[in-house]
């Protein structure tokens, strides 16, 4: 995914822009259950396109935490390094199974 990052396009010439990050952000109700995500976009200018990203766990185990922080202090999440390029990062919940069936 790392690798996949690196092809994604800087918007502008310019420095990285500054990165403002919104957490815990309610984007819908499903069941009864607030489903979040975590947000990182530029804090100037706009719009901007935007990266949803989806945790991976086979649907039955993950979290949106997994790329909205940082496996290391300091170093930047990848909703934040996709930001620093000029986009909006977003790193949704969803419902998991075996609690959630579909359909």
């Amino acid at each position: 995914m790392i690798a996949a990052l690196a092809t994604l396009p800087a918007r502008s010439e310019d420095a990285p822009p500054a990165v403002k990050v919104e957490r815990n952000v309610v984007y819908t109700t499903a069941g009864g259950e607030k489903l979040m995500m975590d947000i990182a976009a530029p804090k100037e200018g706009g719009p901007y396109p935007a990266v949803l990203l989806l945790h991976g766990g086979a649907w039955m185990s993950g979290s949106r935490k997994d790329l909205s922080t940082s496996a290391k202090k300091g170093t930047p999440s990848l909703i934040e390094q996709i930001a620093a390029r000029g986009y909006v990062g977003g790193s949704a919940s969803y419902r998991l199974a075996p609690k959630h069936q579909f359909p």
